[in-house]
């Protein structure tokens, strides 16, 4: 039992608490955490994982070994404020770059990026080569940015398309 988790429950026994039997280890041990420190761990984000989040993202993991076509399955489409961006974040966090077992640079196997809030072909590409922190001209045609983002997402062996 760890250090936070005997003074809350020496604190349940001295009556200044009620019991916490119900609450996990990390819970009980946030009890202890000064106002501040709870207060902010109360306001950071958390992965729920309920059954219909664990379902999208086993379909993720399943997009990771599909074939590689021109037209790849729709990912996910839903309604504002129904936990999309902490499924995609969760899913970007299971894949994190790596070197290439063949020292052949480094391997993306999911990028992710925020897309524009209005649909804009240019705006999206220049997005990716951003994250990338890949160079390019603002005025430059959306067909050229496009062909370098794929140029470099190809390199990095990342799943797109």
């Amino acid at each position: 039992m760890s250090k936070g988790v005997r003074a809350v429950n020496k604190r349940a026994a001295d009556g200044v608490a009620a019991d916490y039997e119900h609450l996990g280890d990390s819970a009980r041990e946030a009890l202890a955490l000064p106002d501040e420190e709870r207060v902010r761990r109360i306001r950071s984000a958390r992965w729920i994982g309920y059954s219909r989040a664990k379902e999208i993202l086993d379909k993720l993991e399943d997009l990771i070994n599909y074939p590689k076509k021109h037209r790849m399955p729709n990912l996910l489409v839903g309604d504002t404020n129904n936990g999309k961006t902490m499924i995609v974040n969760r899913f970007h966090q299971r894949h994190p770059a790596y070197d290439s077992p063949d020292g052949e640079g480094v391997v993306l196997p999911v990028l992710y990026v925020q897309v524009p809030p209005v649909p804009d072909e240019t705006r999206f590409y220049e997005a990716i080569l951003d994250k990338l922190f890949a160079p390019y001209r603002a005025g430059d045609r959306t067909g050229k940015k496009q062909a370098q983002a794929i140029r470099i997402l190809t390199r990095l062996r990342c799943v797109f398309r």
